[in-house]
């Protein structure tokens, strides 16, 4: 054959496809845009001054490994609609004598030609955008300073990589299909029904069940730690569910449309129904997959928005005071009065001001605090859940660091205990531990232990004995254990946030030139810089996934619109030659449109209400309690999201009336 046969088959294959090929053409461009930018940013040394610029990191590349599985899944799903749709003319190729290798040949220089394509062109916006994504990152974790964007070497080979692999996989499977089939089964392609769905009763009540098990199980976790354990087999039940619904249930929900004989016997709808059930097996796999991706974009873009939003009330949550310095219970005068002396130097030296400072030593244990009454925890598996809900952390101190601290002079006897916490306390007038009854002689309410700069309410409690002895004494009554203790030392500061954030860091440099056994430094400075780093990282992965999964649901709607509108297109001929106007055409159309594509969405908001509880309580370990946040977030996502399906479903609408119209 002539030089140049084959690709410009392919190029006039391409070009008269259009309308097929340039939607793959525009994923494939931005999914390969975004690969190569968040590989960009792991590989890119510019993050290397950035505070917890290794966790961003890290984060990034696990985010790289689930998008380099999404990726690959999804274009291979998105190009199984192309090669449906196409099968009649690769028929027509055989009939018109071109061989099975001949039609492999054309079909893999319109793979190289748009792929090629989407490659160069997806690596070039990458590196075109990719400084701007850098500047949004760097705002995002609140760096400013000290890092430049660079484009290594790195993302240029992986990026390449990958998708030739991809596009090669992609390839493979075309040519297969290609090779298994014979002309005439291609040709009549578009005509083969589905085959019959079977266990439409028992697969429809299985669909069912599993989902009023996960839904249960969503509403009815008390804890974090309960919801993190469950909510991937509940993820994992909700999809092997939604499609068994989208595939049976869906067929069940039709037979009942059917029987209506006052809905089923008008035009419109007799039209609409008896078309879906020729096909639903292949819609209903379609749809399920639009219906989990839904979701998936919701959970992800109101998770990750939660999180980045509620940081400073996460930061308030673990840090009551700026900084809290812990020591050994052996520490000595000499080094806590060289720790004083530290701190004001290091003070002046970063100009940081120092709002206030204080230490005592104390000893902590859990405890059960249930109908107005502390007790010792008694460890029970069966009731594991319900234990964590009652449990709360106390502070055993002496009464000597309390007077000095709160400038009082009470004094208590060795059962006596004096309670500090918060007025859900009140009426307690003593606790009953093993073998020994403690005496509450007062509530305080407003300590400086339990109110500090960063949260005004803090829900641990302390718990005041007379002396040393006295508060090991109950410390062992509550834990059977010997509690070493520690000192803490507080301090809160006023200044700027990167001088804060310095004076933090030297102050542990001479925290471990001071104290031989280390125990550590806690502080906000040094958490906010973790947090915006993990955070900000996390709205940008979420942002990048957000894309793909809008990207593939998009295609996936309209491939399916597409499909159903050549496959549609001589029937619907068919009746306007009889008859049927177009209005009544437009009709048809909505009306099936309707019953069809709008069931994933009311599928994605009912999965996203049902796990919302779920999902709070799992946000809960990046101790993220701020319930509205979580909620306004998903409730902007619902509406959002709505309004751009809203948007695509007119699209194709419009695009499957001007395949189908006469």
């Amino acid at each position: 054959m002539a030089r140049g046969f084959y690709l410009k088959i392919a190029l006039n294959n391409i070009r008269r496809n259009k309308k097929s090929s340039i939607p793959y053409f525009i994923a494939a461009t931005i999914m390969i845009s975004v690969y190569f930018m968040i590989l960009n940013i792991i590989f890119n040394p510019g993050l290397s001054n950035v505070p917890e610029g290794a966790v961003l990191q890290t984060l990034f590349t696990i985010g790289i490994v689930v998008l380099t599985v999404f990726v690959t899944i999804f274009m291979i799903y998105i190009n199984s609609f192309l090669i449906k749709q196409r099968k009649r003319e690769f028929g027509l190729y055989g009939i018109l004598g071109l061989e099975k290798r001949h039609v492999g040949r054309v079909m893999l220089w319109e793979n190289l030609c748009i792929n090629g394509a989407a490659l160069v062109l997806g690596i070039a916006s990458a590196c075109v955008f990719g400084w701007l994504i850098f500047l949004l990152l760097m705002k995002c974790i609140r760096v400013t300073s000290n890092s430049y964007f660079t484009i290594p070497i790195e993302p240029f080979l992986l990026t390449t990589a990958v998708f030739i692999c991809i596009f090669v996989v992609i390839s493979i499977l075309n040519l297969l299909q290609i090779r298994i089939a014979n002309p005439i089964d291609l040709l009549k392609s578009n005509h083969m029904g589905e085959k019959k769905v079977r266990f439409v009763i028992p697969m429809t009540i299985l669909g069912v069940l599993g989902l009023g098990w996960a839904y249960y199980t969503s509403w009815s976790v008390k804890n974090a730690l309960t919801a993190l354990n469950l909510f991937f087999i509940a993820v994992l039940v909700v999809i092997l569910a939604s499609y068994a619904l989208f595939t049976t249930g869906s067929i069940a929900f039709l037979r009942i449309l059917k029987k209506n004989k006052k809905f089923y016997y008008k035009s419109e709808n007799f039209i609409s129904i008896g078309g879906m059930f020729h096909r639903m097996k292949q819609n209903a796999s379609g749809l399920a997959s639009i219906c989990i991706l839904s979701t998936m974009v919701l959970v992800t873009v109101s998770t990750c928005v939660s999180l980045f939003l509620g940081q400073e009330n996460s930061l308030k949550m673990t840090n009551q005071d700026d900084i809290k310095i812990k020591v050994s219970p052996t520490v000595t005068k000499e080094q806590m009065d060289l720790l004083e002396k530290e701190i004001v130097d290091l003070a002046d030296k970063n100009k940081v001001q120092i709002e206030n400072q204080y230490y005592y030593f104390s000893m902590e244990e859990m405890m059960i605090y249930k109908d107005k009454t502390f007790s010792a925890v008694e460890f029970d598996m069966a009731s594991f859940d319900k234990l964590l809900q009652d449990t709360v952390d106390v502070k055993v101190l002496t009464l000597e660091d309390y007077n000095r601290n709160q400038n009082t002079s009470i004094e208590l006897d060795e059962n006596q205990i004096l309670l500090l916490g918060e007025t859900k306390y009140e009426g307690i007038t003593e606790i009953a531990l093993k073998d020994q009854r403690y005496e509450i002689t007062t509530l305080v309410t407003d300590a400086i232990f339990t109110h500090g700069k960063n949260r005004d309410a803090f829900q641990e409690v302390f718990m005041v004995a007379k002396d040393l002895d006295a508060a090991k004494r109950f410390i062992q009554q509550i834990g059977d254990s010997e509690n070493g203790g520690s000192t803490k030392y507080i301090l809160n500061i006023n200044g700027n946030e990167e001088d804060c954030y310095n004076f933090v860091k030297d102050l542990r440099d001479s925290y471990d030139e001071i104290f031989e056994i280390r125990y550590g430094i806690s502080d906000i400075y040094t958490d906010r810089a973790a947090g915006y780093s993990i955070y900000g990282g996390l709205l940008f992965m979420g942002a990048f996934f957000t894309i793909l999964f809008l990207c593939t649901t998009v295609l996936i709607i309209y491939y399916k619109q597409i499909s159903e509108g050549y496959d549609d297109k001589e029937r619907f001929e068919t009746l306007q030659k009889v008859g049927m106007d177009d209005l009544e055409v437009k009709r048809t159309i909505n009306k099936q449109i309707l019953i069809v594509f709008f069931l994933p969405l009311i599928g994605a908001l009912l999965h996203l209400t049902m796990a919302s509880n779920m999902i709070i309580k799992m946000l809960e370990i990046f101790w993220l309690h701020d319930t509205k946040i979580t909620i306004l977030c998903m409730v902007t996502s619902c509406a959002i999201f709505t309004a751009a399906y809203i948007f695509v479903y007119r699209l194709t609408a419009k695009t499957y009336y001007n395949i189908v119209k006469w």
